[in-house]
């Protein structure tokens, strides 16, 4: 117990500066030791004819994070993405994107916390009497956060018999290993110029009729020209990435449905990101298009932007049909 209670003020002190603007993190570490800790607490603070509380006590007292662990290997799995990959579609991430600040992200998902708490005690003081009637009610309260921010709606859209994700695994495993070659190809490319012209072939193998690179020193564009087939709704959709660069990126709905059109495009945002740090990293120069590795590479450009063209009749039919609105 006074190890429970040491904890307990710890994390107290730990929550005072780790509050919207952080001064200090946890890390894995940290959280690694404080789920050990729980578990071990757990299993010595249970008595013969109370075990089944003491265990499932901190069930309910963690529901949050399990909850959105859960979520995310889920969704992650069903889009044939790696389990452990990082993505911004974690809980605090969508109530941001709902529009509320930092400060009242963590007010709710304090409030959520804390109700969470005091159905672990409940359940604790109950000898587990009353886990039937607690665990209604928790997942009674998670319906209602899931209606209210958005998030049932595309769980359920998730679940339905033709889950549009599950079309898209092999979309993203296809994305993922032209991501691949990208990175390895990033060491033996003597400029930043070559890489980009690379970056061109990946993105047409995606389906992409337009993307717009920019570095620290210019702008580049590389569009799909010529005869495309019916009237198609374009869809555009951009990502700001680290050292103020970015990538545009369009495409015709009919060739990329909205839902794999997002999902691709953060693919294909990642696969620069990665294969211009890989370059810097390799060759030890400035990822902007001027940059060379050494006096054997070189490349001239004319003014600061270049377009390049393709012919379109290369866009690959997904077999997709474009979403309903």
């Amino acid at each position: 117990m006074l190890h429970a209670v040491g904890m307990a003020g710890a994390l107290l002190g730990f929550l005072s500066y780790n509050k919207p603007p952080a001064k200090i993190y946890m890390g894995d570490g940290g959280a690694y030791f404080l789920g050990f800790l729980i578990g071990v607490l757990s299993l010595v603070n249970s008595h013969k004819g109370s075990v089944t509380a003491a265990l499932v006590a901190p069930l309910f007292a963690l529901a949050l994070p399990i909850v959105d662990v859960t979520l995310a290997m889920l969704r992650r799995g069903l889009k044939g993405l790696p389990l452990f990959r990082p993505d911004r579609m974690h809980i605090h991430h969508r109530l941001i994107d709902f529009g509320f600040s930092r400060g009242r992200t963590v007010l709710i998902l304090y409030i959520i916390s804390f109700l969470s708490l005091f159905l672990a005690f409940a359940a604790f003081w109950s000898q587990g009497h009353s886990l039937p009637l607690l665990l209604g009610f928790l997942f009674l309260v998670l319906g209602i956060a899931a209606h209210s921010f958005g998030f049932l709606k595309d769980w359920l859209a998730l679940a339905s018999p033709a889950g549009r994700s599950l079309r898209f695994r092999k979309e993203t495993r296809y994305a993922l290993t032209l991501s691949q070659w990208l990175e390895m190809e990033a060491e033996r490319r003597g400029c930043v110029f070559e890489l980009w012209q690379d970056y061109q072939f990946v993105v047409r193998k995606l389906g992409f009729s337009e993307v717009k690179l920019g570095l620290p020193d210019g702008v580049n564009i590389w569009r799909a020209v010529g005869p495309h087939a019916g009237p198609s709704e374009t869809l555009r959709t951009r990502h700001d990435l680290a050292n103020n660069t970015f990538v545009e990126f369009a495409a015709y709905e009919d060739v990329l449905p909205s839902a794999l059109f997002h999902l691709l495009a953060e693919l294909a945002a990642e696969t620069w990101q990665k294969s211009a740090l890989r370059w810097h990293e390799f060759h030890q120069a400035p990822v902007s298009f001027d940059s060379v590795s050494s006096d054997t590479s070189h490349f001239q450009k004319k003014g600061r932007l270049y377009e390049a063209v393709q012919p379109a009749w290369w866009l690959p039919k997904r077999g997709l049909r474009p979403e309903s609105t």
